[in-house]
């Protein structure tokens, strides 16, 4: 009668911890993990976390389930969790959605009653807060409708965010911080779910003169719990009229921000910029393409080479941002870029020009 157990616990199954990609770990990833077994028994997990300066801050054992013959992958919706323990601070992590905290930490999991198991190693970092770009601080805008633009937080979460941004009225002898502590909402919007809005034209009307703060929150998309929060910035209404052109710095950040967003690029890719807006009039087209685009305001254009090192037909972008209110748009194209005639940034000189390039990861020889 004790030879059967005993044979069945000879051949020891071996397990393979998957470790996540970088960025915030939640509870599921305590339990994703390959299984080796050459017999079929019962089994159980038992899961613990470590933090580098607190110790053990979560332990818990699954309900025993059959051991599968073979290779298997096993995952949290595959284990019914049984009994959990969990340090203060640390409540949400024990939920589907929840995360750990910035800190050093180490999984361990071991396969019962066998003894065998498996650990890792990460760091979860804070997340950045997403930066302000515009209107630009101190800024008086020349429009009633201004594009709200800013970065996504860093590093980005491997959950969907959205954002929610408010604007408030500074009132005098105020500080933008005060106003944004203080003050109703002049303007709210929540569920953004890129890093930009254009004030919508139903929206309560901004008073020319007035100066107002805004801040941007980034939210889990799912529970609607805060990850971070932008710094305060103002800017004062000026209402329609004069000149206020956008920089090519704040275009180089609009681009950067909305179109190319490095901490999402998964290509290499070489972006350019003008040293100069267009005027109304001028005619972009693409190489080899007779489609031409005819510029009827000022607008900053862009081109963005999703395949730096190829030499002919390929994936690229032109973006066009719009000189005055810094609207985007992109197109998709084939070929390099042809302003009135005469193409662009296909000289050598051009291609190396630090100037003129604002992005590039890739070291292109030609």
């Amino acid at each position: 009668m004790v030879a059967i157990p005993l044979a069945a616990l000879s051949a020891t199954p071996t397990l393979k911890l998957t470790v996540p990609p970088p960025g915030r770990y939640g509870v599921e990833d305590l339990w994703k993990v390959t299984v080796t077994a050459d017999t079929v028994c019962d089994a159980w997990f038992e899961g613990r976390v470590f933090e580098a300066t607190h110790g053990q801050v979560f332990h818990a054992t699954t309900k025993p389930f059959r051991l599968a013959l073979g290779t298997r992958l096993y995952q949290y919706r595959d284990v019914q969790i049984d009994k959990t323990e969990t340090a203060a601070g640390y409540e949400t992590f024990v939920t589907r959605s929840g995360q750990l905290p910035a800190g050093k930490y180490r999984f361990k999991l071991m396969l019962q009653p066998f003894g065998v198991g498996d650990s890792n190693q990460f760091e979860v970092k804070p997340m950045g807060s997403p930066r302000l770009i515009l209107p630009r601080q101190g800024e008086t805008i020349k429009t009633t409708s201004p594009q709200f633009t800013w970065t996504p937080p860093s590093p980005l979460p491997k959950k969907p965010v959205t954002y929610e941004l408010r604007l408030y009225e500074v009132l005098p002898g105020q500080t933008p911080k005060e106003a944004a502590a203080s003050n109703p909402a002049w303007f709210e919007q929540a569920g953004i779910t890129g890093p930009r809005l254009v004030y919508p034209a139903g929206a309560r009307p901004l008073d020319r003169g007035a100066s107002y703060a805004w801040q941007v929150d980034v939210l889990d998309a799912t529970t609607r719990v805060k990850l971070a929060k932008s710094d305060v910035s103002e800017f004062t209404a000026g209402g329609a009229g004069g000149s206020g052109l956008l920089t090519r710095q704040q275009v180089i950040d609009v681009v950067l921000a909305q179109v190319v967003v490095p901490p999402t690029l998964n290509h290499t890719a070489r972006v350019f910029l003008g040293m100069s807006a267009l005027g109304r009039g001028d005619r972009v087209r693409p190489f080899y393409d007779g489609r031409e685009r005819i510029l009827d305001r000022p607008t900053w254009f862009s081109w963005v080479d999703d395949e730096p090192q190829a030499f002919f037909s390929h994936p690229t972008r032109y973006v066009f941002v719009d000189a005055y209110t810094g609207r985007v748009a992109v197109t998709s194209e084939n070929w390099w870029p042809v302003v009135n005639d005469v193409s662009l940034w296909m000289s050598d000189k051009e291609w190396t020009d630090k100037d003129l390039i604002i992005y590039s990861d890739v070291n292109c020889n030609r």
